[in-house]
């Protein structure tokens, strides 16, 4: 995760705090995913923000044959930033936000009604939910100071990329030649695109390769 960190993290906390959203959100796509752009659960939540797929039409994130955008890093953090404040501005308690992320608002709001009360720490939910706190709270104390946990993150190295628009079907491989790349590294960059391919749309796609390489 640290490893995965040292690359993600300028992204996904520029895109944080552009929504006015506090910068340790960031953990929250580190324990639910790993951050990895393929992870899967067991009920079909998918990437780096592990939307679901009615969350994710709701928050406009494309998943048909060709792309999945629960895996693009960027895009799926802007749902994300979008429906945490949403979250926040329905129970104004970042714990509950946290819970409900996990196991939906509606559930949440269904647990405090029978319980009567607002305290976390002292609402009857499911196990997972009840963990997803104190995870998150670890995370983000060993990622505050990784050398005190016996942990050696390497230095940070930033993902860069350039964003050409394609506008007709076309394999990754082919963009990686065409932009003097290394195929894996434009895969790597492109990880919604789940056929290897841009998808036929009619005003093209926007497709990325190594940073200064667009241009090519």
């Amino acid at each position: 995760w640290l490893e995965r960190k040292a690359q993600t993290d300028s992204l996904v906390i520029g895109i944080l705090t552009e929504a006015g959203l506090p910068a340790e959100l960031y953990y929250m796509s580190m324990i639910e995913s790993g951050l990895n752009s393929h992870a899967r659960s067991r009920v079909g939540a998918v990437g780096y923000w592990q939307f679901m797929p009615g969350t994710a039409r709701h928050f406009r994130l494309r998943r048909d044959w060709w792309v999945d955008e629960r895996r693009d890093l960027e895009m799926s953090t802007r749902a994300a930033a979008t429906y945490l404040s949403q979250l926040y501005n329905h129970f104004q308690d970042w714990a509950l936000v946290l819970a409900a992320y996990n196991a939906g608002e509606g559930r949440i709001d269904r647990i405090i009604k029978r319980a009567g009360h607002r305290d976390f720490w002292r609402l009857p939910l499911p196990s997972e939910t009840r963990n997803h706190i104190p995870k998150f709270i670890a995370t983000a104390r060993i990622c505050a100071d990784p050398a005190r946990y016996g942990f050696a993150p390497p230095p940070p190295s930033p993902l860069r990329y350039d964003v050409v628009t394609v506008d007709r079907p076309t394999d990754l491989d082919v963009v990686a030649r065409c932009a003097g790349a290394a195929k894996d590294e434009v895969r790597a960059l492109n990880p919604a695109l789940l056929r290897g391919v841009s998808p036929p749309d009619p005003r093209g796609y926007p497709v990325r390769v190594p940073p200064g390489r667009g241009e090519a």
